[in-house]
């Protein structure tokens, strides 16, 4: 899959997707210019632009960033915190990050 077809298949989820920095994780345009549609944004944006998700939205998405570099063991409490607050393991979608050691993950979750 390319970052084209990255792109239009969150936005089919309903995801709101915004360009980044090729390869990078910062956004492309400030965020003064983030306010307007993301679809004037992409039209500004070169083709090899990185796909970054906005929070909130329709889908009141939440992601949480779990990295174990500083803190070991963030990932394991903040799971055990979800769970206790009646979110199950089968809510979360957790990636694997590409952090120092392969030790980040990133939680994400809809929060009504």
């Amino acid at each position: 899959m390319n970052l084209l077809q990255a792109k239009e298949y969150y936005e089919v989820l309903g995801f709101s997707v915004i360009p980044l920095i090729p390869g990078g994780k910062l956004p492309l345009f400030d965020l003064t210019f983030l306010k307007l549609k993301p679809e004037y944004a992409w039209a500004k944006a070169p083709p090899d632009a990185n796909i970054g998700i906005r929070c909130g939205g329709k889908k009141h998405l939440v992601v949480l960033d779990c990295d174990e570099k500083y803190q070991p063991g963030t990932f394991r409490r903040v799971i055990k915190f979800l769970n206790s607050n009646s979110l199950s393991d089968k809510e979360l979608l957790i990636v694997q990050t590409a952090s120092q050691g392969g030790a980040g993950r990133h939680i994400y979750f809809q929060c009504p």
